[in-house]
């Protein structure tokens, strides 16, 4: 997989002065006006690779690359207690259950530079799950990217029942503050989550931005707000960080005339960089 430092943070994205490539060509520019101001990711297969709740839930397939062995657990309670037995068992060679969850350390320091550089561009950011919130919270506790949220929206505590096993575990003192507040819960779809956050910011649909797998959340968030769709539903990838990046920036071809909202999608919902390559991920 590319490098991210070297392949996404380049001048010509982060400089808000057009540059000339050796040929003379003038470099894509940057118009802060188009620039995504608030990003809202999904966290299952899009910002890790695996889907960590089915995983602890014993739902998970072969072909997904992670599974683990019972007990399972489907309350918020029970999955934090879970994910810490994994830390100290199975896991603990491999850097703990949420590094395998995100595709291994590699993959994890690329997500961690691309929320920085999001953050570093201006861009606020927010996770919405309809996974629990407290095993959100422990993931990203654990790889150190918790910090670059402002909030995580998703469910709490029995929303999805219990297992034998969420009813005989307690949970440990020091992981309660993990736990999902009420106000986190208090959605009911991602794309009146989407409105609702839009509103409170005073921002128009391209500033903000729903980065998701599920092809119908992101059909629903459409007339709301730009989106990315993460078709393979195993992780963003290069290609994503890229894009996601440069709407961030508010990257436009140089010497093109400054398009509305949606004008990187190209036909068939394939997005292209500005000299017509192939990216291999839907913008709207």
């Amino acid at each position: 997989q590319a490098n991210l430092g070297q392949d996404v943070f380049a001048p010509s994205l982060l400089c808000p002065m057009a540059e000339l490539r050796s040929d003379g060509v003038a470099a894509d520019r940057l118009d802060e006006e188009k620039a995504v101001r608030l990003i809202v990711f999904d966290f299952d297969q899009t910002l890790s690779c695996s889907h960590v709740f089915n995983t602890l839930a014993g739902r998970g397939h072969a072909h997904s690359g992670l599974q683990v062995r019972p007990p399972y657990a489907v309350s918020e309670h029970g999955q934090l207690a879970r994910i810490q037995e994994l830390n100290q068992g199975a896991f603990s060679s491999k850097g703990g259950f949420a590094t395998v969850a995100f595709g291994g350390e590699a993959r994890v320091r690329q997500v961690s530079e691309l929320l920085k550089g999001l953050k570093g561009l201006g861009a606020e950011l927010i996770l919405c799950t309809k996974g629990l919130v407290g095993t959100v919270n422990k993931c990203l506790e654990d790889l150190g990217l918790l910090e670059h949220f402002s909030e995580v929206y998703g469910r709490i505590g029995l929303s999805y029942g219990s297992l034998e096993y969420d009813i005989q575990t307690s949970l440990d003192d020091e992981l309660k503050h993990l736990l999902g507040r009420k106000e986190q819960a208090e959605w009911s779809s991602k794309d009146r989550l989407m409105s609702r956050l839009m509103a409170a910011r005073k921002l128009q649909k391209h500033q903000a931005l729903l980065v998701e797998d599920d092809p119908i959340e992101v059909r629903n968030a459409k007339p709301v707000c730009r989106t990315v769709l993460v078709k393979e539903a195993a992780g963003m990838t290069q290609r994503h960080f890229e894009e996601i990046l440069a709407l961030a920036a508010g990257r436009v071809p140089c010497g093109a005339d400054l398009a509305p909202p949606g004008a990187m999608q190209a036909a068939g919902g394939e997005s292209r960089t500005s000299s017509g390559r192939l990216r291999g991920c839907a913008v709207s």
